[in-house]
């Protein structure tokens, strides 16, 4: 049986400050990939490349798109943010 590793990651559009990428991978644990980081690998990049948003798929149902994210282990900030509050 093949074993998986897993590593939770945040993905975002915005551009990431030295900061940023110091809080999530060395504080946190969280990969990082945002339209400009990692250099050479980033969102853009990735699209340049072919990579297309999961989240572009006007074919797909919406409860098709909950099914593929609950069955991969993703989850969304929007879902994160409507059932906790962050500093308090």
């Amino acid at each position: 049986m093949k074993t998986k590793f897993h590593q939770g990651g945040v993905y975002t559009k915005a551009p990431a400050s030295r900061q940023m990428q110091y809080n999530m991978e060395a504080c946190v644990g969280l990969l990082l990939t945002s339209w400009d980081y990692p250099k050479g690998d980033g969102l853009k990049e990735r699209i340049d490349i072919g990579f297309t948003s999961f989240n572009l798929f006007t074919t797909l149902k919406r409860t098709e798109k909950s099914k593929f994210y609950l069955d991969n282990g993703i989850v969304l900030a929007r879902k994160l943010k409507k059932h906790f509050t962050i500093g308090q």
